[in-house]
């Protein structure tokens, strides 16, 4: 299984970079906890990253093994998660099993993402919000270019119709609060 961090959004709602940033009651980065909670269930873990971002990421990365950086690929770049998973699926010709989370759940726990590696096809759902940024599913670099040819660029839609993932219930806890708004107290 391959596992994808996704890293490359703009953080408008944040103020600063999601990725690199680490919270004052977490001992490491975003994307290093992202990428450290992977690293047990997955053969390689993939970051996608963006130009702003790169570089930085690369310099938090530097211990972790199994990790390699990517970024958006034209004509798709800067057009979301999708770009990034096109990147990613870009570097592992034929279909694969991807185990995906995104930077911005820094409490999520890696009992959740053992769960989520036992279960493929699949995306966390709490109650009633899926949430598309963690899951576990197979694809390969064409099914994702011919779903992004057609204009298709949400995450939800890719994974669930394309993808047939199905819901993996969840207690609405802390581990799922998403990381969208800088708490200048933290």
């Amino acid at each position: 299984m391959i596992g994808i961090v996704l890293a490359g959004g703009q953080s408008k709602r944040f103020g600063t970079d999601k990725a690199t940033y680490q919270l004052g009651s977490l001992n490491a980065s975003n994307v290093q906890l992202a990428v450290s909670k992977l690293l047990p269930f997955c053969e390689q873990v993939v970051v996608s990253v963006n130009q702003k971002n790169q570089q930085a990421i690369c310099k938090q990365l530097r211990a972790f093994p199994r990790t390699i950086l990517v970024g958006d690929l034209p004509p798709f770049d800067q057009h979301g998660p999708l770009s990034g998973l096109l990147a990613v699926t870009k570097h592992f010709p034929g279909r694969h099993d991807y185990l995906m989370v995104a930077v911005d759940y820094p409490f999520l726990r890696s009992e959740t993402i053992q769960a989520l590696a036992r279960h493929q096809q699949t995306v966390i759902t709490t109650g009633d919000h899926l949430h598309y940024s963690l899951a576990h599913f197979r694809t390969d670099y064409q099914t994702i270019n011919t779903w992004l040819m057609d204009n298709n660029w949400r995450l939800g839609a890719f994974l669930t119709e394309c993808c047939r993932c199905q819901p993996l219930s969840f207690p609405q806890r802390q581990e799922f609060t998403n990381l969208n708004y800088l708490n200048k107290k933290e």
